[in-house]
């Protein structure tokens, strides 16, 4: 899978640069045993627990052993995007996880980010019991969802939700 973007100016360039361009992901990906053992390498996007969309260049593996049980991990350094700033210079996180369905999971993760002399960026750890659910129609997909984080495990964070629609 790879995915970017890339600009070319026509005329005179306000700073200087007629093209421009990034690499959002890039990464092979493989399973083996049923789907059981999977391991993605590149550059990619860590969605699910703690993580919470974290940008990297590395591995992320994930052993499905069983009954809707998991784990599943990532390691790597991450992205620093064209016109943002350091998101640090390590990362690393794992994820204990059980999954009903492809809508429904419950997992308990952590997540650590080192920066600058391996000084701690971000530490979190979390449960995660993710819900979605889907209305379909022939014209429209609706998608909701729902991400409650217990106080105790995350200060000051919020429940999460994400409600998405998208038509033809």
């Amino acid at each position: 899978m790879v995915s970017g973007w890339g600009e070319a100016v026509a005329g005179d360039p306000r700073d200087g640069k007629s093209v421009l361009g990034d690499v959002d992901v890039a990464y092979l990906q493989g399973s083996t045993w049923n789907r059981r053992v999977t391991l993605r390498a590149g550059r990619q996007f860590v969605f699910p627990g703690t993580a919470g969309n974290v940008q990297l260049d590395g591995l992320a593996p994930t052993l499905r052993v069983g009954a809707g049980f998991g784990l599943s991990g990532f390691v790597g350094v991450p992205v620093t995007p064209r016109f943002g700033y350091s998101r640090g210079e390590f990362t690393s996180g794992a994820r204990v996880f059980w999954s009903r369905s492809y809508e429904s999971e419950v997992g308990v993760s952590v997540l650590e980010i080192l920066g600058a002399g391996r000084h701690v960026f971000r530490r979190d750890a979390g449960s995660m019991p993710a819900i979605e659910s889907w209305i379909r129609s022939p014209s429209a997909d609706w998608c909701g969802g729902a991400s409650p984080r217990p106080a105790w495990l995350r200060p000051m964070r919020r429940p999460t939700g994400s409600p998405v629609a998208t038509w033809t």
